[in-house]
């Protein structure tokens, strides 16, 4: 057995009278259809001098030490990538 059925359908156009691309890089964070970007964030370069001071005073630790513990999360709370960070 078969059922066959004619309807309307309306079409369904776009709200938004722009569209905009956006391609995600690694140069570029984002670049915009219309030429447009958005610079990367440089966590690193801001706080490198304060992760290159936290390492100095971590590497004089003794190793696994209480110390040495608190050191190395200074040293981790500035690390890019870390959820925590100041990153």
């Amino acid at each position: 057995m078969s059922i066959q059925t004619k309807r309307e359908v309306e079409q369904l156009l776009p709200k938004a009278t722009t569209a905009i691309g956006i391609d995600v890089g690694i140069a570029r964070f984002a670049t915009m259809s219309d030429a447009s970007f958005i610079a990367p964030v440089s966590s690193f370069k801001k706080h490198q001098q304060r992760l290159a001071r936290y390492q100095r005073r971590m590497k004089y630790k003794v190793k696994f030490s209480k110390n040495w513990r608190k050191a190395k999360a200074r040293v981790q709370k500035i690390h890019p990538g870390n959820a925590n960070g100041l990153a």
